[in-house]
């Protein structure tokens, strides 16, 4: 769901620039949809208050970081690069959790968790490469100077001598 998300938003900021709109009726729906779901999973009322102390904190981050940072950039990047680069990170992020899980955590590093990180990372410098080629073959082939060149009269075919 996140990737077509990324697509409909690189949509949405092609036509409508706006990020900070774009980006507050995505944590508005966000929100609703996280509390009905809390509503439905979560039966006791207790485990709803917040204490002035490490959990109130966790909670007012994970806002303002893990959503509208986080948020921001991702918009940011759908702008410049597109919603392929941009779902291509979601999978590295679960490699990064695993080596901050090692390194920080002191967490052991499992064979399936190294395989899975090959493959995330083959994967990804795959991407990466098939992107890059497709571009030089569109500029190698002058892409641009043909829908320059064309017009309603003239067949697409024939515009491309």
């Amino acid at each position: 769901m996140s990737s077509l998300w990324f697509i409909l938003q690189a949509l949405i900021l092609k036509k409508y620039p706006a990020v900070l709109i774009l980006l507050s009726f995505y944590c508005f729906f966000v929100t609703i949809q996280s509390g009905l779901a809390s509503l439905i999973l979560v039966k006791d009322p207790c485990a709803w208050s917040l204490k002035p102390n490490i959990g109130l904190f966790a909670v007012l981050y994970s806002a303002v970081v893990g959503t509208a940072l986080r948020t921001s950039a991702v918009a940011w990047c759908l702008q410049r690069t597109g919603p392929v680069y941009v779902s291509m990170f979601k999978p590295l992020a679960v490699v990064v959790g695993d080596v901050i899980d090692v390194i920080f955590l002191g967490q052991v590093l499992h064979l399936g968790s190294l395989v899975g990180a090959a493959v995330i990372i083959t994967g990804f410098y795959a991407v990466i490469w098939g992107k890059a080629r497709e571009e030089k073959l569109h500029e190698d082939s002058g892409e641009g100077q043909w829908s320059e060149s064309s017009s309603e009269s003239t067949p697409l075919l024939q515009s491309a001598k």
